[in-house]
């Protein structure tokens, strides 16, 4: 009773009117500043239909730029339009690792940027310009240029700004996939082929879904076919093949399933039947599959007691293969070298839209938010709220905005020292080890009695363990001197942000090899070993050519 009558007042105090209170809060915008920036956590209704696996989506985590709208849907759900710069959505593209060459970075920033824009022309004044999920590109907000690496993919934005594929004058709508089976298309399945797409060499062969295997026990073939209303029971003895058509052969059965019909239902399927799918890459181990069947160019083989899928490629293999990029510029071709591969347009600069608004998010029961810099907040009934920097907002038959509750503040992303302590001498670097759950910015600082001014590392690191050499040097540059210090590593992934438990780091005075790291020995040293060496053995050879000759 008492969150529901603090929901009500705050309701009351959205409208601007006794006479506006019967209205229902359809829309909240929140509108920040060009410094602002929002974190929003989303949480998705339970899919009962669907199989105990998937019922429960993970939560929304993402930042924001711009304004932010939570729209009410007409089954209750909440979805969220984020309206930003052209250049500040292009810097929250997620669409190829940001650790690879800058021309490939180069390229890809030059292709979303025209597909963007050709979305924003054809977009026809709905409720968004472009959607931030696969179907459209994958967008994932101030995150990226926040996280790991971002500098280097907002160096790619800044460095191509304006430029777009035209072909005749014209924005083309430049497709782009993950990986080929060798050659890219001008169309897709049945389409018409587009002037503007080339059909290439994909150059991607060599890369980690260039070649694969799905293998399925037969028992498992079997049950998944079955599961998908491909197969009626009993036995499958073999598959095979049959141009677009895999033949599947039974004791008493055979059926023919399209190629398409039988990745659809297995992509769906398998992963509900068994936590082995996705599967591993047969043809390169310890390399997980994206999906269970990642392409429908494929093979059908019966291998003894299984049934293997060898197939090339992820994707629908339309425009540029991204991985081909970067191995394009991996052999040092340009930007405008691997864009012409793949597309027969020229690169244009134009003027960008004043801004994009992109459907980030549906389908959702509930938003909180969280509030870095000023922003204001108006609902669609005309009311405005007061400053604050937490919130959250459900859906149902109107949207209710809560004051106090924002994003959950536990962190997924994690730091681990591999030591507890650090000894190094003065004007020696300190050799520091940890484990980074993921891909993040770390950045390094060192204390004494006060926190030195500035950190001594800060850089991004992909996950796993890291091993880094850090020279120790006070604020005004001098080496640190011999004391006892606190070293804290810093990581965030542009949501998360961590501390690693403080590491103690004694600096000593002298200049002896460290342990466990290799030291110089002094020359004198050295020089004296190698005398008394020789010494020694001119000695044993005087004994033992006396001993011969008193025995003659």
């Amino acid at each position: 009773m008492r969150r529901f009558l603090w929901t009500l007042a705050l309701s009351a105090a959205l409208l601007p009117a006794p006479a506006a209170s019967a209205k229902t809060i359809d829309r909240i915008t929140f509108r920040g500043t060009s410094e602002a920036v929002f974190t929003v956590e989303g949480r998705y209704p339970v899919n009962e239909d669907a199989c105990p696996r998937f019922r429960h989506r993970s939560p929304l985590r993402a930042k924001y730029r711009g304004s932010i709208q939570l729209r009410l849907e007409d089954d209750g759900s909440i979805s969220i339009v984020n309206t930003l710069s052209f250049a500040d959505y292009l810097a929250g593209i997620a669409e190829v690792p940001l650790t690879w060459p800058v021309a490939a970075l180069r390229a890809q920033v030059i292709a979303a940027r025209s597909y963007a824009l050709h979305a924003y022309r054809q977009s026809g004044g709905g409720s968004y310009d472009i959607c931030a999920t696969d179907r459209c590109q994958v967008y994932r907000g101030a995150t990226i240029e926040l996280g790991p690496f971002g500098d280097r993919w907002t160096a790619a934005v800044r460095g191509t700004s304006g430029q777009v594929l035209t072909r005749n004058g014209s924005v083309v709508q430049a497709f782009y996939f993950s990986t080929s089976d060798g050659h890219t298309r001008r169309a897709f399945q049945g389409g018409t082929p587009q002037p503007y797409l080339r059909r290439a060499s994909g150059e991607d062969g060599d890369t980690p879904l260039g070649h694969w295997t799905a293998r399925f026990p037969r028992r498992d073939f079997e049950a998944i076919l079955r599961r998908a209303g491909l197969w009626p029971g009993g036995r499958v003895e073999r598959v095979g093949d049959d141009g677009d058509v895999v033949v599947v052969r039974g004791t008493r059965t055979r059926r023919r399933v399209d190629k398409s019909t039988l990745t659809a239902a297995f992509n769906t399927s398998a992963p509900c039947f068994s936590r082995r799918y996705p599967s591993q890459n047969g043809s390169q181990e310890g390399t997980p599959l994206p999906q269970t069947v990642p392409s429908t160019s494929f093979t059908a083989v019966t291998a003894g007691n299984r049934i293997e899928l060898r197939g090339r490629g992820w994707g629908h293999f339309v425009g540029m293969s991204q991985w081909g990029a970067k191995r394009l510029a991996d052999r040092g071709r340009s930007t405008r070298a691997i864009l012409r591969h793949y597309y027969r347009a020229s690169i244009d600069r134009v003027r960008e839209p004043a801004s994009l608004r992109v459907l980030a998010a549906e389908s959702l029961r509930s938003v909180r938010i969280g509030i870095e810099g000023d922003a204001t907040i108006r609902t669609g009934t005309g009311g405005t709220l007061g400053p604050g920097d937490a919130f959250e907002v459900t859906g149902g038959k109107g949207l209710t905005i809560e004051r106090g509750r924002g994003p959950d503040t536990r962190a997924v992303l994690s730091v681990e020292p591999r030591t507890s302590a650090i000894t190094t001498a003065a004007g020696t670097p300190a050799v520091v080890r940890f484990r980074l759950s993921d891909d993040a910015r770390v950045t390094i600082r060192v204390s004494g009695e006060t926190p030195l001014p500035a950190p001594v590392e800060d850089a991004s690191f992909e996950g796993g363990i890291v091993r880094l050499r850090v020279p120790l040097a006070a604020g005004d540059g001098t080496d640190l001197g011999p004391g006892s210090y606190r070293l804290v590593i810093e990581a965030s992934d542009g949501f998360d942000f961590v501390r690693s438990r403080p590491i103690a780091l004694t600096v000593t005075g002298g200049g002896g090899p460290l342990p466990g790291d290799a030291g110089t020995v002094p020359f004198w040293l050295v020089a004296a070993g190698l005398a008394a060496l020789v010494l020694a053995m001119i000695w044993f050879g005087a004994q033992m050519i006396t001993k011969l000759l008193i025995r003659r």
